[in-house]
């Protein structure tokens, strides 16, 4: 028969009172129980809530919407008629373009029917009482360097012709008040920013048509909104405060030419004072991410902070980008670098497996997402150029680097940068007084007990991340092929948790037993355990803020600073547990503030690290170590945040950590269990429509090399033209495993060779790319009888042309050790044509002294491998020149010759020219091939 009671407190703890009047009181273990129980509800909550908050977008405005309003549903209905793969040099690219143009026109037209329009070259020129617009087209070309440093030592030159920038220029008719004056002195200018060309084989409709539909939408709220209220005649009211270029430029996906071609040949160039860059390496789903700024500029972080009604954003993003962790750019750089143009980049990151790939759809595409994107940037648009004019700001404070994070997307806080290190330094002050004062107050025993739980902190993060790594060991040498097997890919924030946390945790665990077991001279037990373990999960976090944020400068360290400030926080109003009264609401009450309120700033760097990189695993290269990698990020975050923030309660209560030991043991087990069974069941591939493998298929007619035309020396006897299919995976999952057999029938694994002394790579049209498709690549015949390899191939061969060749002067004798030499010159005019082709590339072995292309010679006038790229609009002839003058031994000059070796590309392929097996039609659909078409040649010089 159950007795009721009911509960008391008394003097000694909690108590109950049976309905027959006799006291008991609770055991310990039950105490621990519920504490144990409130903790994990209290940090799944919170865990819970951080989770819908990083996700959360804002609900799509519909089509009727008020006009000063931004609409996703209105700028979706641009993205479904602008998606298509449209390439630099393609025909569909040319459609995007003028549909651009006519959109823009027509929204000018609409605004003011009385508005006067004047013809100029490449556009139109608009004038209402309150605005001054300008439409055109820019196109341009030019030649500038591009270090490539994150896909290894790549150096690339670009070079391009016909490039087609849509420019809409905006700017405030002026009336002579403070109010609306223009300033003339220096820059005065935001531009906004995007490009309308996709990825090859990519319809883009995320990367990056959906930022051209949200520019869209952004252009046209901008002019409803000058012009509305009754503001069209005056210009005292005018909403527009300063000049806004948007900036539709057409190649970035080529290397960022649109963007060089604007700051280095626009008119309106030099006034630009600062950027807003839209860009987007997701599916088009979940918010939009402040992922960079500056360089420096503080103040348009502030103005973002201000502004945006939904932020997400934090510093350490930026790190990673500064740091080059991630191969990707965006056009900010080239504002940064070659014109010094501080700006903002944002973008949407999330399910970033469709990127560049053929399901990069409008169908993925979340309204939402646009709508978060869509109201950010129309609130920065506000606050800079609008009725705030924060822009004239530019130019103070350009030294001055920002520290910021947003706090479940609800508030932003920015501090700069100098400021912040002085908190840093002191938090270290602080933290160090507090514990020189308990470290006077503790007994001996209590200073050996800390210096315990220091050790059995660092021992079981190293344990941890140890097991975590062993078990990606496990993974990529043990388990039955194919190797590594990657079955996180596509459900990296479930799957990649659960196989690599389990062991971390059971390792650490393991190890904080057996010190307690072992050295219980040197492990506190009881409350003593909770408070020394929270001393040393404290000072680890001291030391990584003052290494990170004072020594190495890094935005990231504002995670451990507020970790540090909660801590003190805790010491200087909190019981300690070790003299607590009531123990258990003291452990209740710091594990609360400790954990629990520290995971809306500390749980977010976990899943935007695993958002970015687990995705950018499907395109790291043949070498690159993927297991290692996700196995490394997850033991890193499970064991610095959560295993640290909950070490304390675990070594408090022993008799629990054994059970959460089991608990991880089993965890591991089954997960391997679970992998066992997939292996064994058939499950070949990790990938789906939804996070598909990339693939490159190119099919090639390679040249027997030729003199060139006007050339001095005839060629060598080497070998004939032949025709080959070149395989290439983008990541380390073989190849092999994913493709039906038949399709590799008549498919070697070795590298074939091309060029004039054949040591090209297949893959050199695609560099700086190259060096990821050798250890995947597959090389085919292209055709199974000599009649077929006779056939004509839909892509002529790229000639190259001497046009001037000029012996110079021989330089001044140089000491080349025991002896000297002679240096001879030849100055060289080339002249490429490719016809019919997207992209074309040189590449070539010499000393260069000097060439038309940069001010500066390359690799400073030494002999090297020069690569260069050249891509032209679609209606521009495929036509282009370099002058360069190379120097070489003057006993050698006589007979040496120079050898280059050229490419020409045309994305898409004939399926005349391709085995059928390779066909998009017979490839499983969770493969994404791109498709190429290339016509290599050598010649001699």
């Amino acid at each position: 028969m159950l007795r009721r009671c009911k509960a008391i407190h008394t003097e000694n703890g909690p108590a109950r009172i049976r309905s027959n009047g006799k006291r008991h009181r609770l055991s310990r273990s039950a105490v621990e129980r519920w504490v144990l129980l409130l903790c994990v509800l209290g940090f799944a909550a919170m865990a819970a809530l951080t989770w819908w908050r990083w996700r959360a977008v804002p609900a799509a405005k519909a089509l009727d919407a008020p006009p000063e309003e931004f609409s996703a549903a209105r700028a979706f209905e641009h993205v479904k008629k602008l998606e298509g793969m449209a390439v630099i040099g393609s025909k569909r690219l040319l459609e995007n373009e003028r549909y651009i143009y006519g959109q823009l026109e027509a929204m000018l037209r609409s605004v003011d029917a009385a508005a006067e329009w004047t013809a100029v070259p490449n556009g139109v020129q608009v004038r209402t009482p309150t605005l001054d617009a300008e439409l055109g087209k820019q196109r341009v070309g030019g030649a500038y360097e591009l270090d490539f440093s994150q896909l290894g030592d790549q150096l690339l030159l670009n070079l391009y012709s016909n490039v087609t920038n849509v420019v809409l220029r905006l700017s405030p008719r002026s009336t002579g008040t403070a109010a609306t004056a223009v300033n003339t002195s220096g820059p005065d200018t935001l531009v906004v920013n995007s490009h309308y060309d996709t990825a090859p084989g990519s319809p883009g409709a995320s990367d990056a048509l959906t930022p051209i539909a949200v520019m869209l939408e952004l252009v046209r709220a901008v002019l409803h909104t000058h012009h509305g209220r009754g503001r069209a005649s005056n210009p005292a009211t005018a909403w527009l405060q300063a000049p806004l270029i948007f900036l539709f430029n057409g190649a970035e996906e080529s290397f960022l030419q649109g963007a060089h071609g604007f700051v280095s040949a626009h008119p309106h160039a030099p006034r630009v004072a600062a950027l807003l860059n839209l860009e987007s390496a997701g599916a088009g789903t979940g918010p939009e991410m402040l992922f960079r700024s500056g360089p420096r500029n503080a103040w348009l972080v502030r103005a973002y902070a201000r502004a945006v009604p939904r932020p997400h954003t934090a510093s350490y993003v930026q790190d990673v980008f500064e740091q080059g962790w991630i191969p990707a750019e965006t056009d900010f750089r080239i504002f940064a670098e070659k014109a010094h143009v501080p700006g903002l980049d944002m973008a949407l990151y999330q399910r970033g497996y469709t990127y560049h790939t053929e399901y990069d759809a409008s169908w993925r595409v979340d309204p939402g997402a646009m709508q978060h994107m869509g109201d950010n940037a129309w609130a920065v648009l506000r606050e800079l150029v609008g009725e705030a004019h924060a822009l004239r700001h530019a130019e103070a404070a350009r030294d001055q680097r920002a520290v910021y994070g947003d706090v479940l997307g609800a508030v932003m806080v920015v501090v700069d940068e100098r400021t912040a290190r002085y908190i840093y330094g002191l938090l270290v002050v602080v933290f160090g007084a507090v514990r020189w004062r308990q470290w006077r107050e503790a007994p001996r025993h209590r200073h050996r007990e800390y210096w315990g739980a220091l050790a059995a902190l660092f021992l079981t993060i190293a344990a941890g991340m140890l097991a975590a790594l062993l078990q990606a060991v496990v993974f990529t040498s043990w388990v039955p092929r194919p190797r590594p097997p990657m079955w996180w890919f596509g459900r990296h924030l479930t799957l990649a948790p659960l196989l690599y946390a389990p062991p971390a945790l059971a390792a650490a665990l393991a190890v904080l037993r057996w010190l307690q077991r072992h050295w219980p001279q040197w492990m506190a037990s009881g409350g003593a355990a909770f408070d020394r373990f929270e001393e040393a999960s404290a000072t680890l976090h001291v030391v990584q803020m003052a290494v990170m944020g004072i020594g190495l400068r890094y935005g990231t360290a504002y995670v451990w600073a507020v970790q540090v400030a909660l801590h003190l926080l805790a010491t200087l109003s909190l019981p300690r547990l070790g003299s607590a009264r009531h123990p258990a609401l003291a452990a209740l009450a710091r594990f609360t503030l400790l954990s629990v309120l520290s995971l809306p700033v500390n749980m977010p760097p976990m899943l935007i690290a695993l958002e970015t990189f687990a995705p950018l695993m499907g395109r790291a290269g043949g070498r690159a170590k993927v297991e290692w990698v996700m196995a490394g990020l997850v033991g890193y975050f499970t064991l610095q945040w959560w295993w640290a923030l909950w070490l304390p309660l675990l070594a408090a209560y022993r008799r629990h950590s054994r059970s959460a030991l089991r608990a991880m043991l089993a965890l591991l087990l089954a997960t391997n269990a679970v992998v066992c069974v997939a292996v064994s069941g058939g499950r070949r591939v990790p990938y789906s429509r939804e996070a598909p493998k990339r693939m490159i298929v190119q099919a090639v007619h390679i040249d027997a090399p030729a003199a060139a035309a006007g050339g001095i020396s005839d060629p060598p006897a080497t070998a004939s033209a032949r025709r080959v299919v070149a395989l290439s995976g983008m990541d380390p999952y073989p190849l092999e495993s994913v493709m039906d057999p038949q399709a590799l029938g008549r498919c070697a694994s070795a590298v074939d060779g091309w060029g004039y002394q054949r040591n090209r790579s297949l893959w050199e049209n695609l560099t700086p790319l190259a060096q990821h498709m050798k250890t995947q690549a597959w090389v085919c015949a292209a055709a199974a009888t000599e009649a077929e390899a006779a056939g004509a191939w839909p892509l002529p061969a790229p000639q190259v042309r001497l046009v001037e060749d000029e012996r110079l002067p021989p330089l001044e004798e140089r000491d080349t050790g025991n002896a000297t030499a002679r240096r001879a010159r030849r100055r060289l005019l080339l002249q490429v044509h490719a016809p019919r082709a997207h992209w074309s590339s040189l590449r070539f072995d010499a000393a260069v002294s000097e060439w038309s292309l940069t001010e500066w010679p390359p690799n400073g006038g030494r002999r090297a491998s020069h690569f260069l790229r050249h891509v032209a609009g679609h209606t521009a002839a495929h036509l282009w020149n370099v002058s360069l003058v190379y120097e070489m031994e003057e006993d050698a000059a006589m007979t040496a010759s120079l050898t280059v070796d050229v490419t020409s590309m045309h994305f898409g392929i004939v399926d005349d020219v391709l085995p059928p097996t390779l066909q998009r039609s017979r490839l499983p659909d969770w493969l994404s091939p791109v498709y190429i078409t290339a016509r290599f040649a050598s010649y001699q010089v």
